[in-house]
């Protein structure tokens, strides 16, 4: 065997040199590797410990934000935390007495993704359960599925002010389907609402603001025959009278005349005068 040429020797030494140089980087990756699968173990007991709802419910509050701000794959353990929680509030797995939750002390921002189970709404088996996609609670959207069965509608609307004093405000079914329900956030209405005469409408009488779409709403005369104003004491009866007033003035010419009885409690005075058809009685005499 020939002795190694300087060349080779030195070729020899580069190699080994350019190995131990690997074997430092594979040990510097492995060891990046092991720091950073330990983050996402971490990270992902974390989120395991955030999302355990059944021993905690109230880490239901802002999941659906939380959600935003994760990584793709919380949304799917989220969910399935989630849907376990339904479940064993319904009927345990290991035929146990159902889960118990105590709704009164529930975290507020927790109560929109129990809301089926506070009602006891049940579905073919099942409660509906709050789409964790779809809804927006910080913009007052909620969506529900209930893939189960068929959805009474009048039942759910019958439950409407449980609905508001469960999630707070006032809410309507802003849309039903036969698997799905969806619940919006009507803004607040004053304590008073202050006369505007552009709720007038030509031909109909004003009834009032619905208190759904928070607009005004309408009776057209040609569909009336008669109206009864009846009720206690503080009913709202003269304010309704004022409405008929308003509205029969704006639309006098629809009337051949108008005869307004001045009664104890009704200033009808304030009208007289204002259009030539309108005649205020206010003594046996005059009718």
């Amino acid at each position: 065997m020939k002795p190694a040429t300087p060349s080779q020797f030195q070729q020899a030494l580069a190699l080994i040199r350019a190995t131990q140089d690997h074997a430092r980087q594979i040990r510097v990756l492995e060891s990046l590797i092991q720091a950073q699968t330990s983050l996402i173990n971490a990270r992902r007991r974390q989120q395991l410990s955030e999302i355990n709802f059944c021993d905690n419910p109230d880490r239901l509050a802002h999941l659906i934000a939380r959600i935003r701000h994760a990584d793709p794959s919380f949304l799917g353990i989220a969910e399935s935390s989630y849907h376990h929680l339904l479940l064993e509030m319904r009927e345990r797995f290991d035929a146990g007495k159902p889960l118990r939750v105590d709704f009164h002390t529930l975290h507020p921002d927790a109560r929109p993704y129990l809301l089926a189970p506070f009602l006891d709404l049940v579905i073919g088996g099942r409660f509906p359960r709050l789409c964790l996609t779809t809804s927006d609670p910080d913009r007052g959207r909620l969506s529900y599925i209930a893939a189960h069965g068929a959805l009474d509608r009048n039942h759910l609307h019958q439950r409407l002010p449980d609905i508001n004093a469960w999630l707070g405000g006032s809410w309507r079914i802003a849309s039903t389907d036969a698997t799905s329900f969806v619940l919006e956030r009507m803004k607040p209405l004053p304590a008073t609402l202050h006369f505007d005469p552009a709720w007038l409408r030509k031909g109909a009488l004003l009834l009032g603001i619905n208190t759904e779409t928070r607009e005004p709403a309408f009776q057209p005369f040609d569909h009336m025959t008669h109206l009864l104003i009846a009720g206690t004491p503080g009913m709202g009866k003269s304010s309704f009278l004022h409405l008929l007033m308003h509205s029969c003035l704006n639309s006098a010419e629809q009337f051949d005349r108008i005869i307004a009885v001045c009664g104890q409690g009704i200033a009808f005075e304030s009208y007289r005068g204002l259009h030539p058809k309108l005649h205020i009685a206010s003594e046996p005499e005059e009718l």
